[in-house]
């Protein structure tokens, strides 16, 4: 059934919002509280957090955390604090490695110190950026709180569960260290350069006329905030190859670590529905891969004209189901199934479907580390939260299944030209997949739709909010999906 749409009254209380969506799941209700506090909780993640890149992925799991959990507000008067509290705990859960120094000279941080960035003070901002990422995660949630957001030292305490006297002692002991720490001598100073250290490869014009020993640079075909693609000739087989590039800056632990992840991701891998991968390797401050040349457009392009008719449809959610099932073989989940990410092709004369982007994959070695954490909370919010399974959304662990829902939500798409959950951001749209039950494809079709209930309970089923309920892999659900293509017939 198509949902009835709601309105909410932005003059209304937390307390009122609140009961609202206790009452019925209003996902608008929620969404209003969202606005509310959004900014000023990511302000506060972001200086709390040793990486303040992760701020943003941080506050879309706080305020899923907090739907989930909204029944445990006791009084709903209290649900800033509340947050506040909750922030701290999710601020633990990405503080994984507190050794890592993140880029941290963000004016908000800055004026937590009474300073201010201005040309000519870079020195400053070094500095604290350095004295910051010294400090423990609650020195600078309390210097946060009280000093940058101007909150009540008892409030503050009493969402974080200090009683206050201590508190008030150890936020003097937080004030003390930074300030010893901003005005230690060679505080934000840089080592230098090391002798004999190659010129790192920081932009497109850095980069060698041959690369690897084989790849001679052609022509650019594409570039990004932090990378370039350029057509090159392999030397050794005498094929073109499309070569990608990143550059490796300060504050790219996490683009680094994504790149090398999709390298090795590709190393085990070999489907004709996959881009195929011939080698990578690394520069002075940069990593390369080179891939086959593609040409084609993406589906999220080929959307924009609407529907596909429900054969054709089937038909490309099948050549994905062929990709993901390769993937799951070898224990490898995507992660970020989505329209953008499937190419349309012509090889030997004939139309293919490539699946791409393994970047934030799952690998069958991974383990909790700081690098697998931060790229599970990128799976979790750059997983395209339009696609994204539910257990994805609330970070749990997952499976081939997570894959097959996202896959389910991309057919949805195809045959309808809508996508199930639409919502005006990202944490009530997270908060849809977990929780809100979808519209049936027949329901959305613009004419009547051949076999309407058997398309309705393939799709439906691959939309299941729970692994177990859905298909068990991708071989079952081709299964299903070819039994509805002989039904359809030629």
């Amino acid at each position: 059934m198509i949902e009835e749409q709601h309105t909410v009254d932005i003059q209304s209380t937390d307390q009122a919002l609140i009961e609202a969506y206790r009452e019925g799941q209003d996902a608008l209700a929620y969404s209003e509280l969202v606005r509310r506090y959004q900014i000023p909780l990511y302000r506060i993640l972001s200086a709390i957090l040793s990486d303040p890149d992760q701020a943003e992925p941080a506050c879309e799991k706080l305020f899923v955390r907090a739907a989930n959990r909204l029944h445990e507000l006791h009084d709903p008067r209290g649900f800033h604090p509340w947050l506040i509290g909750m922030a701290k705990d999710v601020a633990g859960d990405f503080e994984v490695d507190a050794g890592v120094v993140a880029p941290l000279s963000r004016p908000q941080l800055l004026s937590a110190a009474n300073l201010s960035l201005h040309a000519g003070k870079q020195v400053v901002a070094d500095a604290v950026r350095v004295a910051l990422s010294q400090m423990s995660s609650q020195q600078r949630t309390m210097l946060t709180l009280v000093e940058l957001e101007g909150n009540d030292p008892a409030d503050v305490a009493k969402a974080m569960g200090i009683p206050l006297p201590d508190f008030e002692v150890q936020l003097e002991e937080a004030r003390s260290r930074f300030v010893d720490l901003l005005t230690a001598p060679g505080a934000g100073t840089t080592p230098p350069a090391m002798d004999g250290v190659p010129p790192a490869v920081t932009s497109p014009a850095d980069l060698p006329a041959v690369i690897g020993g084989r790849y001679r640079l052609g022509p650019r075909l594409g570039a990004g905030g932090m990378g370039v693609v350029h057509r090159a000739h392999d030397e050794q087989t005498g094929e073109d190859v499309a070569l990608k590039v990143v550059f490796l800056g300060p504050g790219t632990e996490g683009i680094r670590a994504r790149f090398d992840r999709e390298c090795l991701a590709m190393n085990m891998i070999h489907h004709k529905h996959f881009v195929r991968s011939h080698a990578h390797g690394e520069l002075p401050g940069a990593r390369w891969i080179a891939l086959d040349v593609i040409e084609g457009r993406n589906l999220a392009d080929r959307m924009l004209e609407g529907a596909f008719e429900p054969r054709q449809a089937l038909e490309i959610a099948r050549q994905i189901l062929l990709a993901l099932g390769h993937l799951h073989e070898r224990r490898i989940v995507h992660r970020d199934v989505k329209s953008d990410n499937v190419l349309f092709v012509v090889e030997d004369d004939a139309p293919i479907v490539k699946l791409i982007d393994l970047g934030i994959a799952k690998l069958p070695d991974d383990t909790f580390t700081p690098e697998t954490a931060r790229l599970t909370a990128a799976g979790m919010t750059l997983g395209t939260p339009a696609y994204i399974a539910p257990e994805q959304a609330i970070a749990q662990t997952v499976d081939g299944r997570a894959d097959l829902y996202s896959l389910s939500v991309l057919l949805f798409e195809m045959l309808t030209g809508k996508l199930p959950f639409r919502a005006a951001d990202m944490v009530t749209l997270l908060t849809m997949h977990v929780s809100t039950t979808p519209p049936l494809v027949s329901e959305l079709v613009p004419r009547p739709l051949p076999v309407a209930e058997a398309i309705d309970e393939l799709v439906d089923r691959g939309l299941a909010k729970t692994p177990k309920d859905r298909y068990r892999d991708a071989q079952e659900y081709i299964e299903a999906l070819d039994a509805i293509l002989t039904e359809l017939g030629e």
